[in-house]
């Protein structure tokens, strides 16, 4: 992860509290799943068009597919999820069954 500073100066007994929020590594739409298999397999896939995004850097696992659709895995995207800035690296097979795959920003080890 990124490393940020938060400078605070503390003159008396005070409680304090953070609040952080973790950036899903795989996402359909606006909705954030852990792995891109369960990505692929969620019924939100067909309405947000096909499309998954990940972020850059991050190893999102294998991929095997079974539908009979297109799915194009959008790769390389920072942390908001605004801009494809790096490329997405996948480890292990990628298994296509049926269907299409176009990878944008993806790297298969």
């Amino acid at each position: 992860g990124t490393n940020i500073t938060c400078p605070l100066t503390i003159i008396a007994q005070t409680n304090v509290m953070a609040t952080f929020d973790a950036v899903s590594k795989v996402k359909v739409g606006v909705t954030g799943f852990p792995a891109l298999q369960d990505a692929y397999g969620s019924n939100i896939l067909t309405l947000n068009g096909g499309v998954i995004s990940m972020l850059n850097g991050i190893e999102v696992g294998t991929l095997k597919t079974n539908l009979t659709a297109t799915v194009t895995l959008k790769g390389g995207y920072d942390k908001t999820y605004t801009s494809q800035v790096e490329t997405t690296y996948l480890v292990g097979p990628v298994i296509i069954q049926k269907g299409t795959v176009i990878f944008d920003r993806v790297t298969v080890r």
